[in-house]
């Protein structure tokens, strides 16, 4: 909309550089880095920013077939020499505002969490996320009606001091599945050369997002942000676990950690693009049908999964006086429901 547009630009044109704003100027001023990016910036105005502190890229190979019963099979999955890969990228949002507008305090920062595989449309090598936890509530009910995404509401402390970062994450959303994830993670070292080709490149060096609407068309959210700085992740960045669904344990087999600690992204449209082209779609809020909760009956045929009590320990995560082995002393385990 035109007038949309002249005012968003008009409010831009109206930021002072004050701490308030300051990620809303670095947000403005990476627009004008350009030459690394694999496509032109849309020709559209661009619609929301946000910064990205103290992240870290965790990444583990996973066979093919299994991301398959995971990722829509409209979206072909994108592999590096056979390999595909499993992200995992926790961070703090800074600075998330709509264009032509400064942040707004007490809203605009929070830590964020993202589970993220890759796939490729028309040449476009993008992400697609299979769970996204914001400590927001609001951000999470922006984002699903806005961006058709599966974002869940949970409780993340995040901690820092000389050694390293602290992050810890609960999920407390009741229509998803049980999650938590720690890690503990700093840089160590110099900087990482981010080579053209290289598996690093590969992993970082995205520039659109992928989802599909209410009738399975695939639509294409583009990004924009400068070139990543990355150094390796120290040993103490392996303590990284994440539990959901399966209650799988997993430890990263590829980690580094933005250097500088901070990014910026900026979203470049108000509405996804339909991909391939020639169809329209638009966003809904209609995410996915109502998810299955613990202790839930699920339609025949179909399962979802619920925490349960531990049928080992009983609860108690002990075992013969020690940890349990099945629940890791957590007194739960994830588990299917429904499906009779």
């Amino acid at each position: 909309m035109p007038g949309l547009d002249l005012i968003q630009d008009a409010g831009e044109m109206a930021l002072r550089p004050a701490s308030l704003v300051s990620d809303a100027f670095h947000q403005r001023a990476v627009l004008a880095e350009i030459d690394h990016r694999p496509w032109p910036l849309p020709d559209r105005p661009w619609f929301m920013g946000q910064s990205w502190l103290d992240l870290l890229f965790a990444h583990w190979r996973v066979p093919e077939e299994a991301l398959r019963q995971v990722v829509p099979e409209q979206l072909p999955i994108d592999t590096y020499d056979g390999d595909a890969w499993l992200g995992i990228t926790p961070f703090c949002v800074s600075g998330l505002r709509l264009r032509g507008t400064a942040p707004a305090p007490g809203l605009s920062s929070f830590p964020e969490l993202n589970v993220r595989t890759y796939v490729s449309v028309e040449d476009k090598p993008g992400i697609y996320f299979l769970s996204l936890d914001a400590d927001s509530a609001a951000a999470v009910r922006a984002a699903r009606l806005t961006y058709r995404l599966p974002y869940f509401h949970s409780q993340i402390q995040v901690e820092s001091d000389e050694e390293g970062i602290s992050y810890d994450l609960l999920r407390v959303s009741d229509d998803g599945p049980p999650a938590y994830f720690t890690a503990r993670y700093g840089a160590e070292g110099p900087e990482l050369p981010i080579r053209d080709g290289s598996l690093e490149r590969w992993l970082t060096e995205r520039y659109c997002l992928y989802t599909l609407d209410d009738r399975g068309r695939i639509l294409r959210g583009e990004i924009h942000h400068p070139p990543c700085c990355c150094a390796a992740a120290g040993r103490k960045s392996r303590r990284t676990r994440w539990r959901c669904r399966s209650g799988s344990n997993w430890r990263a087999s590829r980690c580094c950690t933005s250097r500088p600690a901070r990014t910026s992204r900026s979203g470049r449209s108000a509405r996804f693009e339909s991909a391939p082209a020639g169809h329209s779609a638009r966003m809904n809020d209609d995410l996915s049908k109502e998810p299955q909760r613990p202790g839930a009956e699920a339609p025949a045929d179909e399962y979802s999964a619920g925490e349960n009590i531990c049928p080992v320990c009983g609860g108690s995560g002990e075992k013969d006086d020690a940890q349990c082995p099945h629940c890791e002393g957590t007194g739960r385990v994830i588990e299917p429901i429904g499906g009779g």
